[in-house]
């Protein structure tokens, strides 16, 4: 549990969407937003790259757990170079998903951790990793 200092598991969105627009492209997605915790998320319309929104959703979380996130526990889903660029840059994992306007030709060469076609085919990958949190 968070209060006795062990893994904490949380799913947040870093999008550089604005929060209303971010959430209506996952419900037109079919996912229910209530999957995501809003309080550590970091949207567009807060923060001018995804460099700061990463460093944003980070400095959230550590604000909430009172101790320091390391990168290496950290992993980003995301469908764009942007995303895969600020994974490396913050030193987290990175999980490309080739369902938005690249393709896995075009997001392969970047050097994700998992690149896959759509989003399910990364299950097990995830669960690997929460189960070793």
């Amino acid at each position: 549990s968070p209060g006795r200092g062990g893994p904490v598991i949380c799913i947040g969105l870093l999008t550089g969407n604005s929060q209303p627009n971010a959430l209506l492209k996952i419900r037109a997605a079919g996912i229910d937003p209530g999957l995501f915790d809003l309080g550590i998320s970091a949207f567009g319309d807060n923060n001018a790259s995804r460099d700061e929104l990463y460093r944003d959703s980070i400095r959230k979380l550590e604000s909430r757990y009172g101790r320091k996130v390391d990168a290496e526990n950290v992993t980003l889903v995301g469908d764009t170079p942007l995303d895969i660029e600020c994974a490396k840059s913050g030193g987290c994992g990175i999980v490309a998903v080739a369902t938005g306007n690249y393709t896995s030709g075009q997001l392969a060469p970047l050097g994700p951790d998992l690149l896959c076609e759509k989003l399910p085919e990364a299950k097990a990958y995830l669960s690997a990793i929460m189960a070793s949190g």
